[in-house]
């Protein structure tokens, strides 16, 4: 019984996060998951659910962006409501960071692989736009990005981490 009730505390924590292409549940929610949970045997089939087995893959059943538009082109309603709702969420998270720095941005920069998708960026610029100009910048920079964190870390200006799957 209790953990339904963890289960269903930790989705409702996680409706914000839901709709991020890769399906990974945000930060809080792990950190909230490691401490209900400790470190019994349920977490890692918790974590698996929660990493790779949301969003878009929950709802459509792919994590390709391009199948995802195929079923749109072909007329598939709910395949348009979740893709224009996963927009509605960057463009909301997009707002929620301009207001911590008073509205003083200079440009918005959508990246990642998704950013090859002219359909859902053109709605994601059409709600953000009067922030600050947009640019889009396809590509997955991961093993740029890995190998920055790497130098950062020996040059000590931060501590090594450890993902456990």
């Amino acid at each position: 019984m209790f953990m339904k009730k963890v289960e269903l505390w930790i989705l409702s924590l996680m409706m914000k996060d839901l709709f991020h292409q890769k399906g990974q549940a945000g930060y809080l929610v792990e950190n909230l998951l490691n401490y209900v949970i400790q470190e019994s045997m349920i977490k890692l089939p918790c974590l698996k659910k929660l990493r790779g087995n949301g969003g878009l893959k929950a709802y459509l059943g792919t994590l390709d962006a391009r199948e995802v538009e195929k079923m749109i082109e072909n007329g598939d309603e709910k395949a348009k409501l979740i893709y224009e709702a996963m927009a509605y969420q960057v463009a909301k998270g997009i707002g929620e960071l301009s207001t911590v720095v008073e509205g003083n941005v200079d440009l918005i920069i959508l990246t990642g692989g998704i950013a090859y998708s002219k359909m859902i960026t053109s709605w994601i610029k059409k709600r953000v736009e009067y922030i600050a100009p947009v640019e889009i910048m396809p590509g997955e920079n991961e093993m740029e990005s890995l190998a920055y964190g790497i130098l950062r870390v020996l040059r000590g200006e931060e501590k090594a981490r450890e993902y456990i799957e």
